[in-house]
C-alpha cells in the first residue's frame, strides 16, 4: 500500500488505470476503422468510376478540347464556361482568378488578329477523379501544353493539376486549381 492512500483509493486508481487502457485500445481500433474505411473508398472510388466521377472526366477533357480550338472557333465562352464566378488558382507559383483566365484569352485572340499564326494543343491524360461531397470532388491530370507558329512547335510544357469542382445547377465547373509544369525529363519510373 502507498503511504497516505487508503485501500478505496488504491482501488479506484486501479479501475481508473485499467479503465483508460481500455478507452486507449478503443480509440486505436477506432482510428484503424475509420483510416481502413478511407483507404478503401479511396480506392473503390478511383477502380468503380460512377456518372459523377464520368462527368468530371469529360469536363476536364472538354475544357481541353475548347482551349486547343480556342485558335478556330475564337470564343472565349466557350472556355470560361467551365469556371466557377469565383475561380482561382495557383500556376507554377502564379495567383490566378477567372479574370485573368479571361484576360490571357483576349491577349492570345489579339495576337491572332494580329496576322499571327498561332496554335495551341492541350491534351489530358491520366485523370483521376474522387468526389467529396454530393457537390464537391477534386481530380488531378497530366497536361501536355504545345504553343506552334506557323505549324511549328515553338514552346512546350507538360505538367499536373490538380482540380477542386463545385457542382453549380447541375454542372461540375472548375472552383480551384494547382498546376505546376515540369522541368527536364521525366524521373524514371522505377522511381515513383
Amino acid at each position: 500500500m502507498i503511504p497516505h492512500q487508503s485501500p478505496i483509493q488504491i482501488e479506484i486508481d486501479v479501475r481508473t488505470e485499467t479503465m483508460m487502457k481500455s478507452m486507449r485500445r478503443i480509440s486505436n481500433l477506432a482510428a484503424l476503422v475509420v483510416g481502413t474505411v478511407a483507404v478503401w473508398t479511396c480506392l473503390v472510388s478511383s477502380v468503380v468510376a460512377g456518372p459523377e466521377e464520368n462527368a468530371i472526366e469529360r469536363v476536364v477533357s472538354e475544357h481541353a478540347r475548347a482551349l486547343t480550338e480556342f485558335v478556330t472557333e475564337r470564343e472565349i465562352r466557350f472556355i470560361l464556361k467551365y469556371f466557377a464566378n469565383d475561380y482561382t488558382g495557383v500556376t507554377d507559383g502564379q495567383w490566378q482568378t477567372l479574370k485573368d483566365v479571361q484576360k490571357d484569352l483576349l491577349e492570345w485572340d489579339s495576337r491572332m488578329d494580329d496576322r499571327e499564326t498561332l496554335g495551341l494543343s492541350y491534351r489530358v491524360t491520366n485523370i483521376t477523379v474522387h468526389l467529396m461531397a454530393e457537390a464537391s470532388a477534386w481530380a488531378t491530370y497530366d497536361f501536355i501544353l504545345q504553343v506552334m507558329r506557323d505549324r511549328q512547335v515553338v514552346e512546350t510544357g507538360k505538367g499536373q493539376c490538380t482540380t477542386i469542382f463545385r457542382k453549380e445547377a447541375g454542372e461540375w465547373l472548375f472552383q480551384h486549381s494547382h498546376c505546376s509544369t515540369a522541368e527536364g525529363e521525366e524521373p524514371p519510373k522505377d522511381t515513383l
